[in-house]
């Protein structure tokens, strides 16, 4: 593996920390909550595990907590990667905003929406660390979206004569 720096052990830190405090159930309830949005919340948090597993399977030995990458990763665009950067992110996205919904607690979808934030600082990080071990990556991020897909290409940028 690559060294690890302060950063990475501050994401992963916080990352651990935002995890722990979405477990228990603090707060108050959602006063009148449809019961079809926590049908939908259960839906959505099912989803996101989902997506959160299929992608776990497809990075495989390239998988670490730590937004560097291991020595010897290899660049992974099959499956989910064909379509998004970092699914396993959006699985646990999405699994922790269904789940705050299914569970009517506000605290949980403000954890969700840091978690949210959090991934995208990690990912920033991650993907320029990517850019620098793989040639390739930079073609890589422009035609897939970061956390969720990408359904319409950039725009392209001609050079000026």
């Amino acid at each position: 593996m690559l060294p690890k720096t302060r950063k990475d052990y501050l994401l992963v830190g916080i990352q651990g920390l935002l995890f722990l405090l979405y477990l228990p159930d603090i707060g108050p309830e959602w006063a009148q909550l449809p019961a079809w949005s926590r049908y939908a919340g259960l839906a959505v948090a099912l989803l996101g595990l989902l997506v959160m597993g299929i992608a776990l399977l497809q990075l495989g030995a390239n998988l670490s907590p730590f937004p560097t990458p291991k020595t010897r990763s290899q660049l992974v665009q099959h499956g989910l990667y064909h379509w998004i950067r970092h699914p396993i992110y959006t699985g646990i996205i999405l699994a922790a905003l269904g789940g705050s919904f299914y569970t009517a607690r506000p605290f949980r979808l403000l954890v969700s929406v840091a978690l949210w934030l959090l991934f995208n600082v990690k990912a920033k990080y991650e993907e320029r660390l990517l850019c620098q071990k793989f040639e390739q990556y930079q073609a890589y991020r422009l035609k897939t979206g970061r956390l969720f897909p990408r359904f319409f290409s950039p725009p392209s940028n001609p050079k000026k004569k």
